[in-house]
């Protein structure tokens, strides 16, 4: 009988409407976990199509060779010493990295507190002559750094925005952020159209003798749920006394460099970058060689 029913008409359509709920429902309960991660394995598809050579043989046209990311890993800890390095070690990296002459250099790493002796060796320094010299031995540290940036006008520093503001800081502490605040702010950029930018309301403070040497460069990012970052800012919105305005990261500054753009040839919305005249890679299918093409990606 019931093998009856379901060949009839009216069986399929009652069997089809019973499974056209099913799979409703079995969607509404899978869906926030099952679309958002179907979402990121095709990100991560796409990254891999973005390698930077194809089949791991020939040279991908589509992936810029003009930037560099250079890290450093257990090797590295091993050779030159635990976590944190020294300001000494940073200002040695930078100076042979000016030496290939590069546009623009990004550090990722925050350059908060200046470099102070360890209470344990201070209180076993034998009097007070020995500590004044170790002391400016740190200071020294910090200075070395600072003669680097002062050479070359290409160093972007992270700094790292809050979403909180703090009111159980020091006095000293504070008169820092707002230092801080006050070079962001001469960065800030108009943005049209609606937006759905992170928000920041403080910061953590770079040393003011760096700041006077160095840009500010924003590089918060936020993880996926399984740890991958797979999205970069454009810029964020900062909460000021009196009112908001938006601040460019430090991809931003990359935009411009990897596609020649100027200022005014770049316009940011809500949700997109325009360049006008960008200048782009392009594969010959013919000769396989590789020009730059003009694009207005507005269009």
């Amino acid at each position: 009988m019931i093998r009856r029913w379901l060949r009839s008409g009216s069986g399929r359509l009652i069997y089809g409407m019973i499974s056209a709920v099913a799979v409703f429902f079995l969607l509404v309960l899978l869906g926030p976990k099952f679309f958002p991660a179907m979402e990121r394995g095709v990100l991560d598809g796409l990254f891999r199509l973005r390698d930077r050579t194809v089949d791991r043989k020939e040279y991908n046209p589509y992936v810029s060779d003009r930037a560099r990311v250079v890290g450093f890993d257990e090797a590295s800890i091993a050779a030159i010493g635990k976590w944190p390095w020294k300001r000494y070690v940073h200002a040695k990296f930078l100076r042979n990295l000016q030496l290939f002459s590069p546009r623009r250099v990004m550090i990722d790493i925050l350059f908060i507190n200046p470099e102070e002796p360890p209470p344990y060796l201070m209180d076993r320094l034998p009097d007070s002559a020995m500590q004044e010299q170790v002391s400016r031995t740190f200071t020294d540290m910090d200075r070395e750094l600072t003669g680097v940036l002062a050479r070359k006008d290409n160093v972007y520093l992270d700094v790292e925005l809050m979403e909180r503001t703090r009111d159980d800081i020091a006095d000293e502490y504070f008169a820092r952020i707002i230092r801080n605040e006050e070079a962001l702010r001469r960065n800030a950029m108009e943005i049209s159209g609606k937006t759905n930018a992170m928000l920041f309301a403080s910061l953590e403070p770079l040393l003011d003798e760096y700041l006077s040497h160095a840009h500010l460069g924003v590089i918060n990012v936020a993880e996926d749920p399984d740890g991958k970052i797979r999205e970069w800012p454009v810029y964020y919105g900062y909460i000021w006394t009196n009112g908001t305005s938006y601040l460019p990261s430090a991809l931003l500054a990359l935009i411009k460099d990897l596609y020649y753009a100027s200022g005014s040839n770049l316009a940011v919305r809500g949700d997109s970058v325009s360049i006008r005249n960008a200048r782009v890679p392009e594969l010959d299918p013919v000769t396989r060689k590789t020009h730059l093409d003009v694009w207005n990606t507005a269009d």
